[in-house]
């Protein structure tokens, strides 16, 4: 369960910056700085991670743990975990 959250999380962290540098932004980009323009500041909520972020991230990560040792675990904590 862990390495989902953590693969949850780097996922969702991402994609601002997925957001930000699209193929269509980053050939902008390109012509902006060949035609020797600044390029100007991004609005900064293109930046923010959103929850809708971490909704994406959750539906691309795959599950860590199968059924099988999801159920050994449990019969190992049923009998020598602390509760």
């Amino acid at each position: 369960m862990l390495f989902s959250l953590c693969g949850c999380y780097s996922l969702a962290k991402r994609m601002p910056v997925k957001r930000v540098y699209t193929p269509e932004l980053l050939l902008k980009m390109r012509r902006e700085m060949e035609a020797g323009e600044e390029l100007r500041e991004f609005e900064m909520e293109r930046l923010v991670v959103t929850k809708a972020d971490f909704a994406e991230a959750l539906s691309n990560v795959s599950k860590s743990v199968g059924h099988d040792q999801l159920r050994r675990f449990e019969a190992w904590e049923a009998e020598f975990g602390s509760k």
